[in-house]
């Protein structure tokens, strides 16, 4: 049986509560990414954060999730070491182990820049 897996990715403390650069509408993408990942883990499906850490080193304090997304301890992390998340990463795997089907990404719009 395949089913979705929500991917939450890059929403680290050191890309959105960097003053220098402001992400609009950022509070409200951060309530509907929180809200999507609970109704994910109350229908017993996988919520997968993954992570950056090509800029911004596991022990730095901006490598974190901010605070506005809750992390159960069921979810699952995943480090990149580049840009993408399937480049010398284990996430094909990942996500053939979890037999998924589809993938909902959410991510806040940057200003100027059209829904994906």
């Amino acid at each position: 049986m395949q089913r979705p897996a929500f991917l939450v990715i890059d929403m680290q403390r050191e890309w959105l509560e960097d003053p220098r650069r402001p992400v609009h509408g950022l509070g409200d993408a951060l309530e509907l990414i929180d809200y999507v990942a609970q109704k994910f883990r109350a229908a017993s499906l996988p919520v997968i954060h993954v992570l950056d850490e090509d800029s911004v080193r596991p022990d730095d304090p901006g490598f974190e999730v901010v605070p506005q997304i809750r992390i159960d301890p069921l979810d699952r992390k995943l480090h990149k070491p580049h840009g993408s998340a399937f480049r010398e990463t284990t996430l094909v795997q990942m996500l053939q182990e979890l037999r998924l089907a589809r993938i909902r990404r959410r991510r806040p719009f940057w200003k100027g820049s059209p829904p994906s």
